[in-house]
């Protein structure tokens, strides 16, 4: 059970992966996200951790010796300035590793969290999440007593989080602790999970 109303999310990057096999680019972002507004980081977090609240089941990286996503991990654990420069690191090894046509383009989103509650324990967190969905969105606007209708034609879903995994600052030598999500049909349902983080069940 994740506690996430009262997490503190402390930084957060984005960057575009396209499919190398389709000769989509990858686009790498120079600066963190602007996250001033409370309400836009109040939605960000909730699209990133509320469909995490529902898994039970916990994963740990394999092969952590030669695991670029858990020493990536260490890194932002140890010092969180860096953030950027490892999620842009992580980025270039998600798109190096799309050689599938099946594997969507989309947005990944790096974020740290500070002040999560897992099970009532207090944890430091990174997530890595993967935004492939794009649907069209109604505006409304008002002015005085005129209404106009416009719509976006590429907006996220907030109840539609395709890819996550959120890395839990614990157990570290073990692995770290992980809750994974990824709603990927089978033809790319073990990319995510077994190739981008090479992570597995936890046995308990």
């Amino acid at each position: 059970m994740i506690g996430y109303t009262d997490a503190v999310l402390q930084s957060a990057a984005v960057h575009r992966i396209g499919n190398p096999v389709r000769e989509e680019p990858l686009l790498l972002s120079n600066g963190l996200l602007e996250l001033s507004d409370a309400e836009l980081k109040r939605l960000l977090q909730q699209y990133c951790l509320a469909p995490l609240n529902k898994l039970h089941e916990q994963y740990h990286f394999q092969d952590i010796a030669e695991n670029p996503l858990y020493d990536l991990a260490a890194e932002i654990f140890s010092e969180p300035e860096q953030l950027l420069e490892n999620s842009r690191r992580m980025a270039e090894h998600l798109y190096q590793l799309t050689d599938h046509p099946a594997v969507k383009e989309g947005e990944l989103y790096v974020v740290l969290f500070d002040q999560l509650l897992v099970n009532g324990e207090e944890t430091q967190a990174l997530g890595i999440f993967k935004s492939e969905t794009k649907e069209p969105f109604l505006t409304l606007t008002r002015r005085e007593q005129h209404f106009t209708l416009g719509y976006e034609p590429d907006g996220i879903n907030l109840q539609k989080l395709d890819k996550g995994c959120l890395i839990l600052n614990r157990n570290a030598s073990d692995g770290y602790r992980l809750l994974v999500l990824d709603h990927s049909n089978r033809t790319v349902a073990q990319f995510w999970t077994d190739r981008f983080l090479k992570a597995m069940v936890l046995q308990d």
